[in-house]
């Protein structure tokens, strides 16, 4: 069993959702096929139970001063809704805890809508205030404690990073008696390894939470899991650029651009294609590129080579050619330079989304399907199919619709589609 997981606060669909993107692209990579796993997604989302006096800044939740008895949910988007009557009637605390419990399921279901339109859902949704409710925070403290791995400073209860790794030593336990996101982390984790049985766990963060990484392995280390079974790919931010010029806000709202904001203006295709972008690197999202329609934009290119030998295998049908199994062709006729290089292109397929596999990193299969597509364009303009004898129309016709039933995989595997009409 492998858990992938993407951590995000409960805002996360204001921002580009590249470690969405990435973490679903791993996602859809055949590592069940590869490495005989089982895959389950999970979404861990930063929720407000334990920290009322942050909770209306986690909703982002806003009292509309304009509008009595509403309020505004969301930072950079504005809906409103009517408040409960008696929202105001239990004291403060009371009050904000029912206006959190009342703001945060709308937020968390416009995180999902927003993520269904970009074609991401997720198996699990798991908030952080569960693993208090359930005790799984404290049990991971006194676990440390039992170990010898925990002292008291400053009233605070502290856990002992450097003997696994870590820059500094670590809070687990404020002076106040809250534990830090920290120490729900490793209850996160402890509970993905012992209470779900996973074998190996793959996190998807921001580049900014590099610092994390080392500190985290540490810590499965310190309460006698393994540290190693834990990886973490951390994706770089993302650059909006049209026309050489840096895009920072939003046309509709005049704020920062959500995925509501780009969907409106860019394919969800296009979105897909140029968002799984090699982790490590940054990258910059061209809109107007992603646009266009012509051999420039690649997921367009590789959706036209895919089209094209649609339309090809449709008009052969219709003269009553239809595509004959490796075992009739004669692919010996299959010697022209351009028919060989697809063929060799064809062939390293199954490589490539190893490699993908291996490395949790599907730009792999963008990188082939661009060069898949321009095989297959030379072969098509070099080699002509119909009007050949029926024997090298035929083997031509199979290498062409073999070269389409990797483009659709190829496609499918990164979570963009494969339109048989352009």
């Amino acid at each position: 069993r492998v858990g992938l997981a993407v951590l995000v606060p409960v805002t996360q669909h204001f921002i580009l959702p590249g470690d969405d993107l990435l973490g679903v692209n791993v996602a859809h990579l055949p590592l069940a096929e590869v490495r005989h796993q089982l895959l389950v997604e999970d979404m861990l989302f930063r929720s407000p139970g334990v920290r009322l006096d942050t909770a209306f800044h986690v909703c982002g939740v806003e009292r509309h001063e304009a509008l009595k008895g509403h309020i505004q949910i969301g930072f950079h988007f504005v809906e409103l809704f009517p408040l409960p009557s008696k929202s105001f009637s239990f004291g403060w605390k009371a009050s904000l805890r029912r206006l959190v419990d009342f703001a945060l399921p709308k937020n968390i279901e416009k995180l999902r809508t927003d993520l269904e339109k970009y074609r991401i859902t997720y198996d699990v949704w798991f908030p952080e205030s569960t693993l208090h409710q359930s005790g799984a925070v404290k049990a991971v403290v006194d676990e440390l404690t039992q170990r010898g791995m925990t002292y008291e400073k400053d009233g605070a209860i502290w856990y002992k990073a450097t003997q696994f790794g870590g820059e500094k030593d670590e809070v687990l336990v404020r002076a106040n008696g809250n534990p830090t996101y920290f120490t729900a982390d490793i209850a996160y984790h402890r509970n993905k390894f012992v209470d779900r049985h996973f074998d190996r766990v793959i996190n998807v963060w921001g580049a900014d939470h590099h610092g994390h990484v080392a500190r985290l392995k540490g810590a499965m280390d310190a309460i006698g899991l393994d540290g190693s079974k834990l990886d973490i790919v951390l994706m770089q931010l993302v650059k909006l650029v049209r026309d050489g010029e840096t895009v920072r806000m939003s046309k509709r709202t005049g704020k920062a651009i959500s995925l509501t904001d780009l969907l409106d203006e860019i394919p969800v295709d296009a979105c897909r294609w140029f968002f799984n972008a090699k982790p490590e690197t940054q990258m910059e999202f061209d809109l107007g590129l992603a646009v266009r329609e012509d051999s420039e934009n690649p997921v367009y290119y590789v959706q036209y080579a895919y089209a094209r030998i649609c339309t090809l295998v449709k008009a052969l049908a219709a003269e009553g050619y239809t595509v004959p199994s490796a075992a009739e062709a004669d692919l010996s006729v299959l010697t022209a330079d351009e028919e060989k290089a697809l063929i060799k292109q064809l062939a390293q397929y199954p490589a490539v989304v190893q490699l993908a596999a291996r490395d949790y990193d599907p730009s792999f299969i963008n990188r082939y399907l661009v060069e898949l597509a321009a095989a297959f364009h030379k072969f098509y303009n070099a080699c002509r199919i119909k009007g050949e004898a029926e024997n090298v129309l035929l083997a031509r016709l199979k290498l062409a619709d073999t070269a389409r039933a990797v483009l659709k995989n190829g496609m499918t595997l990164i979570g963009c589609s494969a339109p048989e009409k352009m």
